[in-house]
C-alpha cells in the first residue's frame, strides 16, 4: 500500500499529514484482505522516526510539521490490527529503522545522501533492497561510491 504523506498547507508550503479520506480508504482497504495477508506500506514522509532526535534543530522553527506526519498515530492505530509486516520511508535522508508495536518502520537514506553534497548524518549516498522472507522484510541498504565535487566536504 502506498500512503501520500504530503499535506499542502493554506500557504502553500507541505507538512506531512493523512487527510481524513485516506485514512477511511486505507481503513476499507485493510479490512477487505484477508485475515493474516502479509501488508507492506511505503509513504515519502515517515510515520515513525527519531530523526528530530539526532539531527541538529533548524536555524528557527518551522512553520509546518515536515519531518514527520502529524497525525500518524491515527494510521498507527489501524496498523495494531493487521499483519503490517513493515513500513518504508523516506524523506530525511538517513538510513534508520525504528520498530513500533513489532512493525520495522525503516527510511531508507536517498541516492543524493545530502542533497549531492557528501554523506546525510552519517547516511552515505545509497538506496534500499528489500527482501521478504517468511513473512519478513529483510533490508539492505546499498551504496555506490559516489564522491561529492562540492569543495566544503571534500
Amino acid at each position: 500500500m502506498v500512503l501520500d504523506s504530503i499535506g499542502i498547507t493554506s500557504d502553500r508550503s507541505y507538512e506531512g499529514y493523512i487527510d481524513p479520506a485516506q485514512i477511511a480508504w486505507l481503513s476499507r482497504d485493510l479490512a477487505a484482505i484477508p485475515t493474516g495477508t502479509p501488508v507492506i506500506v511505503s509513504t515519502h514522509i515517515p510515520l515513525v522516526t527519531a530523526v528530530e532526535d539526532y539531527a541538529p534543530p533548524p536555524g528557527k522553527p518551522p512553520a509546518h510539521q515536515g519531518m514527520r506526519v502529524r497525525n500518524a498515530w491515527q494510521v498507527l492505530d489501524l496498523f495494531d490490527h493487521y499483519n503490517v509486516i513493515g513500513v518504508f520511508q523516506g524523506h530525511t535522508h538517513v538510513l534508520e529503522t525504528v520498530t513500533w508495536h513489532g512493525v520495522p518502520y525503516i527510511t531508507g537514506g536517498a541516492v543524493s545522501g545530502n542533497w549531492w553534497h557528501g554523506t546525510r548524518l552519517g547516511t552515505p549516498e545509497g538506496y534500499l533492497t528489500v527482501r521478504v522472507e517468511k513473512g519478513r522484510v529483510i533490508p539492505d541498504y546499498v551504496t555506490y561510491g559516489f564522491k561529492t565535487i562540492d569543495p566544503k566536504n571534500t
